[in-house]
């Protein structure tokens, strides 16, 4: 993974904790095979996109979350790592 990849993950498991989803699920989420999954795309071609949108989001882009989105729920790793993030907020 490189240092971009890690830094992303990073915020997004402190966003995560702030919010007060259980840090255990989250990675337990994240390293499961669609965890592992959605990593992988984002470390190869095609990453670098969706790392960009992901620092725009980060700075109050609202379009560049849109798409983000957008893109994480076209996979099927996004669709199911998103359903698994909702369930454990409801429950939590």
């Amino acid at each position: 993974m490189d240092k971009n990849t890690k830094n992303l993950t990073r915020g997004l498991f402190d966003e995560a904790k702030s919010k007060g989803f259980d840090m255990s699920q989250v990675d337990s989420i994240m390293s499961s095979d669609e965890g592992k999954a959605l990593m992988a795309q984002l470390g190869g071609p095609g990453g670098d996109a969706m790392k960009a949108a992901a620092a725009k989001a980060a700075e109050g882009d609202s379009a560049a979350l849109s798409n983000l989105l957008t893109s994480l729920m076209s996979t099927p790793e996004g669709r199911s790592i998103a359903g698994a993030a909702m369930n454990m907020k409801k429950d939590g």
